[in-house]
Order: C-alpha cells, then sequence, then structure tokens
C-alpha cells in the first residue's frame, strides 16, 4: 500500500478532478514539444538553477509557475521523518506549479542543471478554463498530474520487478525513446527507488534480474531489448490486480 502521505496527495490530483477526456485537446507529441516555444512569447524569466539546488518547496504559498526547457527535476513529498518520496520525475516542457492551487504540494529540485521559463502565478492563472497558452499550461499540468497519480495507483498492488518494469517503460514512452536506443536515466538509484517505494538494495537486484527486458551498459544508461516483453508483464499485472 502507498503511505498516507502519498495517498493523501495523490487525492489532489484525482482524475475526477481533470476536465474531462472530451474537454481537452489531445496531448500529442506536438502540442509538448511546443509548449517551451510558446512559453517564449509570454512575460516570462529565464532562470537557471544548479544541479543539486531546490526550485520550490513544499507548503510555499504557490506564487509562481515555470516550464522546463533543459534538464530534470525531482518532485518530492515526506510521509514522515526520514520518508522521503520522489512523486515524480518532470522533464523538457512540462510545467511546474500550474495546477497547484495556494500552496505547493511538492518540493521540486533539480537532478541536472536545469534551465526555466519562470511566470508570475497571477499572470499565468491556476483555471482550466482560459486561453491561449495559459489554458495549454493548465491543461498540461493537469495531464502530467493525472498519469503520475495513475502510475502511482498502478504500482501499489505491483510487486518490485513489476514497478521497475512500470518505470523504466513510463520513462521511455515520455522520453520517446524506442527499443534498441541507450536511455538515460539522469536520476540516481536512491531517486528511482524513493520513486517506485522500494529499498535501494531491493532495486538492485531487481535491475540485474531485468537483464532479459533491459540492458544496463552503466547506472545511468539501458537499453530496452524486447518492448513487448515488458509491456506484456505489466498489462498481466494490472489484470491480475483487478480480478
Amino acid at each position: 500500500m502507498l503511505p498516507t502521505r502519498v495517498t493523501a496527495v495523490a487525492a489532489e490530483i484525482r482524475p475526477d478532478a481533470v476536465t474531462p477526456a472530451h474537454q481537452r485537446a489531445s496531448p500529442n507529441k506536438q502540442n509538448l514539444r511546443t509548449l517551451a516555444v510558446a512559453a517564449k512569447g509570454q512575460s516570462a524569466v529565464h532562470v537557471n538553477v544548479a544541479a543539486g539546488q531546490k526550485i520550490v518547496s513544499e507548503g510555499e504559498i504557490a506564487t509562481t509557475a515555470y516550464v522546463i526547457v533543459r534538464g530534470v527535476v525531482r518532485l518530492c513529498t515526506y510521509a514522515g521523518k526520514d520518508c522521503r518520496i520522489v512523486t515524480d520525475f518532470l522533464l523538457p516542457n512540462d510545467p511546474i506549479g500550474a495546477v497547484e492551487r495556494t500552496h505547493y504540494l511538492w518540493s521540486a529540485e533539480a537532478i541536472t542543471d536545469v534551465e526555466l521559463l519562470q511566470f508570475s502565478k497571477t499572470k499565468v492563472g491556476n483555471r482550466l478554463n482560459g486561453s491561449g497558452f495559459e489554458n495549454a499550461l493548465a491543461r498540461r499540468g493537469w495531464d502530467l498530474a493525472a498519469d503520475t497519480w495513475r502510475f502511482h495507483q498502478r504500482i501499489a498492488s505491483q510487486n518490485p520487478k513489476q514497478r521497475v518494469l512500470s518505470f523504466l517503460v513510463r520513462f521511455s514512452n515520455r522520453t520517446n525513446t524506442s527499443a534498441g536506443t541507450p536511455m538515460q536515466l539522469p536520476m540516481s538509484h536512491e531517486d528511482i527507488a524513493a520513486h517506485l517505494l522500494l529499498p535501494q538494495e531491493l532495486l538492485f537486484r531487481t535491475f540485474q534480474e531485468l537483464q532479459r527486458f533491459f540492458k544496463f551498459s552503466g547506472p545511468q544508461t539501458c537499453t530496452m531489448v524486447d518492448p513487448d516483453k515488458p509491456w506484456k508483464l505489466r498489462t498481466a499485472s494490472i489484470r491480475s490486480a483487478e480480478q
């Protein structure tokens, strides 16, 4: 089961809070690629954040929204003392702080050196029925939040191997990495373990057991060998959990 803290945070981004699918524009790859480009025509400030530095802190008043131009960011929350949970990893064209109501639900930290576009929340707004860039930013924020919620709901009923496979397949999709192409994992094993709610030792052993699905050429590079196998295994686990 997911810790209570994660369940509470997930309630903030539950699917029924998201605009119905028939009312949203399709989140096709072209739209996602051009979000940061569209943002450059707005009143934005370029911000560079060094790896390891914090962008926003959990609980702070959400006065600012960002779009990632370059780099990778982790979203973190705490479920008690010494219990850090990485709720998601954000990539170029992903927004930070676009859907938070009054306070940031997570801390956002730079994994790599990050380039951001920064907006005032009073200008961007926190609404689903705006127009132009403001609406696209909010829509993308809600779509990403809902996808994060579904991912954590899914892995709650999965064993360690299935969780790692779910993470790798999802990350390959989000980075548009095809089978046979090396995929860079800029986050540490500690981050991945905190994301999948697994002990680091168990995560390391699980990586070793997945050599038939993914070829690991280093601690932060892997290649999908057969895209059908992890999908079949993950689909089977989902069906089993639903029965």
